[in-house]
């Protein structure tokens, strides 16, 4: 990653310097209503809603910050299941729900503060921390202290993911059939992170 100082503002500009962007599949979000082999189905699924394009992450000596753009305005914060960002910090499949040890959006979001929390086992989340974040039109930011993912070394790993109205069934098949994940199915994005910027001004 090559970062740059990010405001969580609302003001996007800051993170044009930042790169790689990670791109998804556009119009890909489940929906579907097709007849089902002779007496079955028929088999329907309206969870397709906020189409996630691109992502970016950037960071600093104090907070990781994410990126996430989807193709039309996104919905209102106060949807269920509303653009969740999954963490997976050490690489360890056997650690967390699917290795993801955190997660953003569980509990839906405020204003202007989204909460980060931990894995208990399973499909349990607590441990939750307030983190701040905004959005405007199609795009949203979000910084999560780096003590907060017991990120202390200078240099770190994330392998992140995006999803967007998934049931929330604790099944990694949920992250197949239901609204759009970014990267698709079991994928996740990488973010190599180097040495850090210094934390922008406030």
């Amino acid at each position: 990653v090559t970062p740059a100082p990010i405001g969580i503002d609302g003001h996007f500009d800051d993170w044009a310097a930042v790169g790689p962007e990670f791109r998804d599949t556009i119009d890909d979000p489940m929906r579907r209503n097709h007849p089902g082999y002779g007496s079955a189905g028929p088999y329907v699924d309206n969870t397709g809603r906020n189409d996630i394009v691109a992502a970016k992450v950037s960071w600093d000596e104090n907070n990781v910050c994410f990126y996430v753009r989807t193709r039309q305005p996104l919905s209102p914060r106060t949807d269920a299941s509303w653009m969740l960002l999954f963490l997976d910090i050490d690489h360890n499949p056997a650690t967390g729900w699917l290795g993801y040890e955190f997660v953003v959006n569980r509990v839906p979001a405020k204003a202007q503060t989204a909460t980060l929390a931990r894995n208990l086992g399973g499909y349990r989340w607590g441990s939750p921390v307030e983190i701040p974040y905004r959005l405007h039109g199609n795009e949203l930011e979000l910084a999560i202290p780096r003590p907060a993912l017991g990120l202390k070394a200078l240099r770190a790993e994330i392998d992140f993911k995006w999803a967007d109205n998934i049931q929330q069934t604790g099944e990694a098949s949920d992250l197949t059939l239901h609204g759009d994940v970014a990267p698709n199915d079991r994928f996740n994005y990488r973010a190599k992170l180097g040495s850090p910027v210094q934390s922008p001004s406030p």
